[in-house]
């Protein structure tokens, strides 16, 4: 007599994530994408096991580890797990409970703050130098955001079919609200993009050494810049660093930073009524963001405040 196990009982991780995937609606690619990578990232291990095998011991034994270099990241690692669960769950009523949402209702979750950390201008040249101690192509890849505002995702998914060099502009096609951004290539940038462009070696602007396709966010040299600067900043911190440039000394618009970041406009009603800002002017507003940034690398004893 051959034993059967029900059916829920025979489905992977994999599999589960495949046609949560697959049949869950309203996800954009890029969620799709980070939640591929992410489970690659910190779950690959579980990835063929039986998802009714794993316990609530061992998520709160990945979280924890997880969460001694990756606080956040342990949350959405769990998040992903939680909700993959949940959705088998609906087709296998069956399925016992759900040992990420057990343990999280125990207090197993990593507080999160909201991060609106920026680079101080007396930081900002220590940073810069540090920049030189880590592998070429990672330095041009941190530089370009600090003189871009975008964010890490977007950049690192750059296509050199998206430079514009004759009209010198950059298209962002894959980007967190899915709407395309358009950006004016400073005379910064362009510097930036000449050098990127003598290691280019396949149709992403960083490629990975090991796929075919882009590489992944950078952790360890990250780090790296850190200890060799002694500043403590995530890669968002650029962004901020950015827009905190961009409003509080070039003393832009709002509309103009919104557009610069890609950031919505708001409710404003007579804003609704504007045609929205192009490249063309987005060109002198981003050139003054990125000459006052280029400025702040440079004064080492700069007493001066963001603010």
């Amino acid at each position: 007599m051959i034993f059967l196990y029900p059916e829920f009982k025979r489905i992977t991780l994999e599999k589960a994530l495949s046609e949560y995937l697959n049949i869950k609606k309203g996800l954009k690619p890029q969620t799709k994408q980070f939640y591929l990578e992410t489970v690659s990232r910190y779950l690959q291990d579980w990835k063929r096991r039986r998802l009714v095998t794993i316990t609530k011991q061992e998520v709160a034994d990945r979280h924890r580890a997880i969460s001694s270099h990756a606080p956040y990241c342990a949350n959405r690692a769990m998040d992903i797990f939680q909700a993959v669960w949940n959705f088998t769950a609906i087709e296998h009523p069956e399925m016992p409970r759900n040992p990420a949402e057990i343990y999280r209702k125990q207090g197993g979750r990593n507080k999160e703050v909201r991060r609106k950390q920026d680079l101080k201008p007396s930081q900002i040249p220590h940073f810069w130098h540090a920049l030189n101690s880590v592998d070429p192509i990672i330095g041009l890849y941190l530089r370009i955001i600090y003189f871009t505002g975008m964010r890490r995702r977007e950049c690192i998914r750059l296509r050199w079919q998206d430079v514009d060099w004759v009209d010198l502009k950059i298209t962002i096609n894959e980007t967190k609200n899915s709407r395309p951004l358009i950006l004016p290539i400073t005379e910064q940038l362009k510097n930036l993009l000449d050098d990127l462009h003598s290691y280019r070696t396949s149709e992403w602007l960083f490629a990975s050494r090991r796929t075919t396709t882009h590489w992944q966010e950078p952790r360890k040299a990250v780090e790296r810049v850190r200890a060799v600067s002694g500043v403590h900043f995530t890669v968002h911190s650029l962004r901020n660093t950015f827009i905190t440039v961009a409003k509080r000394q070039v003393r832009l618009p709002d509309e103009e930073i919104k557009a610069l970041v890609n950031h919505s406009v708001g409710n404003d009603v007579t804003e609704g009524y504007a045609a929205p800002l192009g490249v063309n002017d987005l060109r002198n507003p981003a050139q003054l963001v990125a000459d006052r940034l280029e400025s702040l690398t440079k004064e080492i004893d700069s007493k001066s405040s963001l603010c």
